[in-house]
């Protein structure tokens, strides 16, 4: 198979939620219902998602690197902290590339 190049790497924006689980789909063999996508990112607290998306030349979503913000204690104090989970690649964009200098 040919390897592909994603087109555009960028921040999340509303409306890419249904790329994303569709990915899910295609890489973990799982439905991530919109519910689930929902409840996962953008309702935990704060209210932000924290995620970063990979794009083909079609606009299709074909890489995910989420992140969930976490309670947690550090040094006795209150904090936040960010958990990475659901990170996911199409199989056509998996592999290591060259970069051109």
């Amino acid at each position: 198979m040919q390897m592909a190049d994603a087109e555009e790497v960028r921040l999340y924006k509303p409306g890419d939620e249904a790329g994303i689980t569709r990915l899910f789909r295609d890489v973990f063999g799982r439905e991530m219902s919109l519910r689930e996508w929902q409840w996962k990112y953008r309702d935990s607290y704060p209210p932000k998602v924290y995620s970063s998306v990979a794009l083909d030349s079609q606009g299709a979503v074909v890489g995910h690197y989420g992140g969930v913000c976490l309670p947690l204690v550090y040094s006795g104090r209150p904090e936040r902290g960010l958990a990475i989970c659901d990170v996911m690649i199409h199989p056509k964009y998996r592999g290591i590339k060259t970069l051109k200098k």
